[in-house]
């Protein structure tokens, strides 16, 4: 039924486009579903079919292509262009090249120090990069941002119990996070752990 609808008049000829590559990409056809989600020109489905895309070039061990068709998505406003960063800076992780998505993300928060989708996520490679004092200064600092993301509280209280450092603030930051998102269950492993390295309830 897409394919016939390609073949009419349909004006979201892209919306078609981005079906028809899941489509294939479910039926293990990954060739197919690139060409389809390349088709995806405009909409709302323009930035996942294009990180659908570079994820199978990834998968393909295709890394150039992967990040060239994340650089040339066209994007329309300041939200669009940070979701395309962000996705060049997983590809280049999931490619397990931290040091080089890090230094993408260094480079961008030279331009817009106060991301928080930027720092949270270099605060991220910087732990997988074992830089513990530049994980910490950059949750910190999303913190001093938005004192109520959840994700970064825990984070933070987590790196501080899992060295076993300052673990009444590390349980107080997870207890926070834990109030903020009380069914997530990352944040309820850090709670146990924190728990845990206290020696106590």
């Amino acid at each position: 039924q897409l394919e016939k609808l390609l073949s009419t008049d349909f004006p979201d000829r892209s919306t078609v486009h981005f079906f028809l590559g899941q489509v294939e990409e479910e039926q293990k056809h990954p060739e197919a579903a690139i060409e389809h989600y390349k088709q995806v020109a405009a909409g709302e489905q323009l930035l996942p079919a294009r990180g659908r895309a570079a994820q199978l070039y990834l998968q393909q061990g295709k890394l150039e292509e992967a990040g060239k068709i994340i650089r040339e998505t066209p994007t329309r406003n300041a939200q669009e262009k940070t979701q395309a960063l962000l996705s060049e800076a997983q590809l280049l992780r999931d490619a397990k090249r931290p040091a080089e998505a890090f230094s993408l993300l260094d480079a961008a928060l030279k331009k817009q120090p106060d991301n928080v989708d930027f720092l949270y996520v270099a605060a991220l490679l910087a732990e997988r990069l074992g830089k513990l004092d530049v994980l910490e200064s950059l949750l910190r600092r999303v913190l001093s941002i938005k004192p109520d993301h959840a994700h970064a509280l825990n984070a933070l209280g987590y790196s501080l119990a899992d060295r076993n450092l300052r673990l009444p603030e590390a349980r107080e930051l997870i207890e926070k996070a834990s109030k903020l998102a009380p069914e997530d269950p990352f944040i309820m492993d850090s709670l146990g752990w924190v728990v845990f390295r206290q020696g106590n309830g």
